[in-house]
């Protein structure tokens, strides 16, 4: 570097030969000579501060001689030399305060591995000697080779690999264990990360540049390949190797500015909690550093991450999530960044942001100025456990019967429902009955959040999970209240999984425990499967199996007058039927296997609860699937009809469950209809009038929520005004309906004494044809249908008194099939839901909201996602489309196989928000591979268009064209921002393009608060983006190639005008940048040529011309010459730049002919001679062999 210093290009390398070379930020190694040691080999490569002096060693024998480069005149000078007792001297660096050069090398004793640290006193100008031992950490296997680093902190960075390339890590020393004075105190490296990505190279240089990013160097002792490591994972990206070179060590100008994070534990919510912490790039999503928290300790952890490069002007994202069980949800996090050194008010300092639906918190540092570069920014996040805590939930297995297999195993698992990540779980043991050993969690249940519970069979199980009923029950742990049960399906994921209501705020630190309910399903029973729903006529006193064609086969006889309300329960191995009134009331149970239902003797209604009558004529009977209780009753006449409803729980005794008033009906003087329940326990009841007053098809459709309906007998009765309207069924104009079931495909079978309907539950709409049968007077199904829910995450309000509307619609009708209306000023995932509602197989529904209260939809983000309980993957997202003032979407058509699972739908309300715009660069070798980070291009973004009011950027302060910085991303993200959710604009990112590049491709993505990511290939320059919204995270990826470029000569003979003719058949070794060793280059001769890199692709013999040549020096020497002439040994180099891409020699290559013996008169003989001799050989030649070949055939020979 005559007459400049070693920081122009940052990073420098340098060869076995003592040559110094310029690494560019594309880590490119550059062609030309900086300045050159004296006494080659060398290593142990550091650079000054300021970079006007660069220092080497290099060892002969056992003696490590030191030498100083001047980066004014490039000249150079022997220091000192030292005694040492390691074989190969490897790695130099000056430390952070630039008063010492350290250099040593590696040994192993006693099977341990060494590096013996000598250090020279720059200021002195004289040697200290050896200062220090440093024991590695055991994954050292061998002595080996690497190089050293400090940071802004200056603490001590070293690189150990092996020699065969098989292994590599990172290792530190804190800078209070660095001596500058002689001695040999061991000091102990700990192990920072094991290096990956290039396996069967040895490293011999780590440099960190001063914009930041950390290098790693390799050689395989022909060629060296430079590469970005990440200091936390040891991952190596982004190698670029340049061909016959070999580099021995690498070094940088000074230290880079650099960060470090630690956390700071005051108190922890739970003994086990753990966090990892991180810093990114603002907008990214990938973590630059990270540590995880161990142990319990309190106050300042070990585990800290970084210290890691920073780049000035670059703005970053500090962050953690809780691990082990940990949730930030029960933590204050705060945080406070200091520059080393500086006194004052610190760089930054507030609290974290939470955000409950990821688990994230985070916060954005200011822009990094560059009056700190060179300096070490402290960061410290601080978690104080809240008092307040948050719920816990744990699942366990009851198994209520023997095993079907003495091998069965149950695993249970927990997670929350927005992620695929399994946050607890646990597997059953032993062969007994009741509790089992193996819990799942407990874990922390974050308020605001749904969670699936679920278990499967466990791999060795030789039975399978449908060979299982299983029911499930949630309790409080602090009042044993009951918060969710339910009846599980086989999903399609072979596993009984389900999703509870979002966790309450009001149970902090309680426990919510789930049991999973399990049993042997018997061999026999009823079938369940869509379209199979079973009818009882009266008549014949059979039950038969119906579907949606007729009536089939006959399963069971019942008493002759107990043939009503009739029900089955879960898995189909039960009936039951009821008939009378009063205090006269018979039940008839059936039993799988069994021909007959048999009546129970001695049936009396339980007395001592206040309010309680006798049973109207009894018509409506159901199986509760949760609990097995089999519940029957009758209609009272009234304004409006009342439900009398009673529970058999077995025994010899019922009792009044309640009674409910049914929406929507009025006073007759015939009262019919049926119950049902879904999966959740939820009761459905048709009420159907007839007689004096009654209407044709009012007919109400109605559910009363599970939580209402007793499962114990209450001790007394009131009435229960709760049920809802769900539709007003379509029916007969002359028959009631006297009895109702669902099947497992959500169609609603209704019969009266003629036949049979099916109907869309949630319309009241026929399906199909009615089926003719008399006598039929009830129905019932083992059958879950299918159900939906909606609810509403508020992430935060505009207003206080903000509220929402949101409502289920079915195709063909205009009202809410379910709705409600938010209340209150909390956030996240509010307590109104509505649904459950029944849907259909091969339906579609709507999903809706409208403003209430204060509320103006136009400035909220309107998102939703909706998933199947037996699935952990998303069904539908996306943004609410706007219609007028309202916001909806319509989802897909409910699938098959749903049966007894529930739909559960989430709209998220967030106030309108800044898009926001990542652009990173990457640049590409000639052929379009090894993409590297790429820094130092302008990249400018626009808006226009769309619906108008949008404003770029949204921080004004924010320049419309940046550029990118050594890790190839823009120092910030730009923002985009909206009036109003409805606004829209249209993007234009571009690049400026440098000389000698071209686009090489490259995309965008475009991801949506909701819904699915949209892309955009990049082809040029610029890339255009319409119709962004609100909340939408552009992240463009421009990729761009050097220009490719080529050589052309040609071979000819000595000959002139006419007598010069071009010559085929040469080859031609070649090397340069990225060139192979043993490159060949063959004349092609004739079509097609070979397609290969570094190939000749003209077909004409004696011309040639390669391509996808980098810019840089080429050497061409030929290799064997065409026949009959004599090789050209002489070099021919030539330079592809981006002035001249295509390079052409000016003059033919010329080959001398072979030249034959003296001719006649000179001497010598003649060439006939020659060739008159060269017969005669040929001739006794042949004579020998027709002697030698006889010969063997007379011995036998062959």
């Amino acid at each position: 570097m005559i007459g400049g210093n070693y920081c122009t290009a940052g990073v420098y390398t340098i060869s076995q030969v003592g040559s110094v070379h310029g690494v560019s930020t594309q880590r490119a190694i550059s062609d030309d000579a900086t300045g050159s040691f004296r006494d080659a080999p060398l290593d142990a490569l550091a650079v000054t501060k300021t970079g006007t002096h660069a220092y080497a060693a290099s060892q002969v024998g056992q003696s490590v001689n030191i030498q100083r480069m001047s980066g004014q005149s490039g000249g150079s000078e022997q220091l000192s030399s030292v005694k040492v007792a390691f074989a190969k001297v490897s790695g130099g660096a000056i430390n952070a305060t630039n008063t010492h050069y350290y250099f040593g090398g590696y040994m192993q004793a006693q099977g341990t591995t060494f590096y013996e640290l000598y250090a020279y006193d720059l200021a002195a100008n004289s040697l200290v000697g050896q200062v220090a031992r440093v024991k590695m950490p055991t994954a050292a296997t061998s002595s080996g080779i690497g190089d050293l680093v400090f940071d802004s902190r200056g603490d001590l960075s070293l690189l150990w690999s092996s020699e065969t390339g098989d292994s590599a890590f990172l290792a530190s020393v804190p800078s209070t264990e660095i001596p500058t004075t002689a001695g040999s105190p061991t000091v102990s490296a700990g192990l920072l990360s094991t290096i990956h990505g290039m396996e069967g190279m040895s490293l011999n240089g780590l440099a960190t540049g001063s914009l930041g990013g950390t290098f790693v160097q390799g050689s395989d002792g022909t060629d060296t390949t430079i590469g970005s490591l990440n200091r936390a994972t040891g991952q190596v990206t982004g190698m670029v190797t340049k061909t016959g070179f070999v580099g021995s060590d690498l070094a940088s100008c000074g230290v880079s500015t650099s960060i470090v994070l630690q956390k700071n534990i005051k108190s922890r919510a739970q003994g086990t909690d753990q966090f990892k912490f991180d810093l990114r790039i603002s907008g990214s999503t990938d973590d630059l550093t990270s540590a995880t928290t161990v142990g319990s300790t309190l106050g300042i952890q070990k585990q800290s991450a970084g210290p890691l490069g920073i780049t000035v002007g670059t703005v970053y994202t500090l962050g953690e999530v809780g691990v082990s069980g940990a949730s930030l949800g029960d933590y204050e996090a705060s945080y406070q960044c200091s520059w080393a050194g500086q006194a004052g008010e610190p760089f930054a300092t507030g609290t974290l942001s939470y955000n409950s639906r990821s688990g994230r918190a985070q916060r954005t540092l200011p822009e990094i100025p560059a009056a700190n570069e060179g300096m070490t920014l402290n960061c410290v996040v601080t978690n104080t456990a809240k008092q307040q805590l948050q719920p816990k939930l744990e699942l366990r297995t009851n198994l209520q019967s023997t095993r079907k297999n003495p091998n069965d195993q149950f695993i249970l698992e927990l997670l929350a429902s927005s992620q695929t990540t399994v946050a607890g779980s646990g597997t059953t043991t032993g062969a007994t009955t009741g509790i089992q050993p193996g819990f799942a969690g407990p874990i922390v249940a974050e308020v605001g959040k749904n969670y699936t519970i679920s278990q499967r069979m466990a791999p060795g199980s030789s039975s399978v999970m449908g060979d299982y009923t299983v029911t499930y029950e949630c309790r409080w742990s602090g009042d044993n209240a009951l918060y969710s049960r339910g009846a599980l399906t086989l999903g399609a994921n072979n596993r009984m999984q389900t999703m509870l209501a979002a966790i309450p705020g009001e149970r902090s630190g309680q426990t919510l425990g789930c049991t999973m309910n399990t049993r042997v399903k018997p061999a026999s029973g009823l079938i369940c499967t869509p379209g199979t729903v079973y009818a009882v006529n009266n008549n014949a006193n059979r039950v038969s199996q119906i579907s949606a064609t007729g009536v089939g086969t006959t399963m069971f006889t019942v008493p002759a007058g107990v043939s009503n309300a009739f029900a089955i329960n879960l898995d189909g191995t039960e009936a039951f039927v009821a008939g009378g009134s009063g205090s006269t009331v018979n039940i008839a149970k059936w039993s799988a296997g069994s021909a007959a239902a048999t009546t129970i003797a001695g049936l009396s209604r339980a007395t001592g609860q206040t309010g309680s009558v006798n049973v109207p004529s009894t018509v409506s009977g159901a199986v509760d699937p949760t609990t097995g209780i089999y519940y029957f009753g009758g209609y009272a006449p009234g304004a409006p009809a009342t439900l009398l409803i009673y529970a058999y729980a077995g025994g010899t005794t019922y009792w009044q469950a309640g009674s409910i008033q049914v929406p929507n009906s009025y006073n007759v003087t015939s009262n019919n209809g049926d119950l049902t329940f879904d999966a959740r326990g939820n009761l459905y009841m048709v009420w159907s009038p007839g007689g004096t007053n009654s209407v044709n098809n009012t007919t109400v459709l109605a559910r009363l929520d599970s939580a209402q309906l007793p499962r114990t007998m209450p001790s007394s009765i009131t009435t229960n005004t709760t049920a809802v309207r769900l539709s007003t069924l379509t029916g007969s104009t002359t028959q009631v309906f006297n009895g109702m079931a669902f099947d497992a495909n959500g169609e609603l079978f209704v019969s009266n004494s003629a036949g049979y309907n099916r109907l869309n539950p949630s319309t009241g709409a026929l399906i199909g044809d009615p089926v003719t049968q008399a006598n039929i007077v009830d129905l019932a199904s083992c059958g879950l249908p299918p159900t939906m829910r909606l609810q509403k995450d508020v992430a935060d309000r505009s207003a206080a008194s903000d509220q929402f509307t949101l409502g289920i619609y079915a195709t063909g009708r205009t009202d809410a099939v379910q709705q409600f209306t938010t209340t209150g000023t909390t956030t996240g995932v509010q307590s109104q839901v509505a649904g459950p509602a029944v849907v259909t197989v091969g339906e579609q529904y709507t999903i809706r909201e409208s403003a209430a209260g204060t509320s103006n939809l136009d400035t909220y983000i309107s998102s939703y996602t909706c998933r199947w309980s037996d699935s952990t993957e998303v069904f539908a997202d996306g943004v609410l489309n706007v219609s007028g003032n309202l916001r909806q979407a319509t989802l897909p058509s409910v699938p098959a196989g749903k049966g007894g699972q529930v739909l559960s739908c989430t709209i998220v309300n967030e106030p309108v928000f800044d898009t926001t715009i990542m652009v990173t660069k990457e640049l590409l070798d000639v052929r379009g591979q090894n993409p590297a980070p790429g820094s130092g291009w302008e990249i400018s973004a626009e808006i226009a268009g769309g619906t108008g009011g949008a404003v770029f950027p949204s921080n004004e302060t924010d320049p419309a064209t940046k550029r990118t910085v050594a890790s190839g991303s823009l120092g910030s993200p730009w923002g985009i921002r909206y009036p109003t959710s409805r606004t829209t604009t249209n993007l234009t990112v571009s690049e400026t393009q440098q000389p000698g590049y071209e686009v090489a491709g490259g995309v965008c993505r475009i991801t949506p608060p909701r819904g699915a990511v949209r892309t955009v290939k990049i082809t040029s320059e610029r890339v255009a983006i319409d119709n962004l919204g609100p909340g939408n995270r552009v992240e463009c990826t421009f990729q761009n190639k050097p220009i490719a470029g080529s050589a052309l000569w040609q071979k000819v003979n000595e000959g002139t005008g006419p007598q010069r003719v071009h010559l085929s058949g040469s080859t031609w070794s070649l090397s340069g940048p990225s060139v192979p060793r043993n490159t060949v280059v063959v004349d092609c001769t004739e079509l097609p040529c070979p397609s290969s890199v570094f190939s000749d692709r003209d077909p004409r013999p004696g011309f040639l011309e390669i391509g996808e040549l980098e810019q840089g020096k080429y050497t061409l020497v030929e290799q064997k010459s065409p026949a009959g002439y004599v090789r050209d040994q002489t070099p021919h180099s030539f330079q592809i730049t981006v002035q001249n891409l295509k390079y052409e020699f000016a003059d033919p290559f010329v080959n001398r002919q072979q030249t034959v013996p003296s001719l006649p008169f000179t001497g010598g003989l003649s060439s006939d001679m020659f060739l008159l001799g060269g017969g005669a050989l040929v001739a006794m030649s042949m004579g020998f062999l027709w002697y030698f070949l006889r010969r063997n055939r007379r011995h036998g020979q062959s």
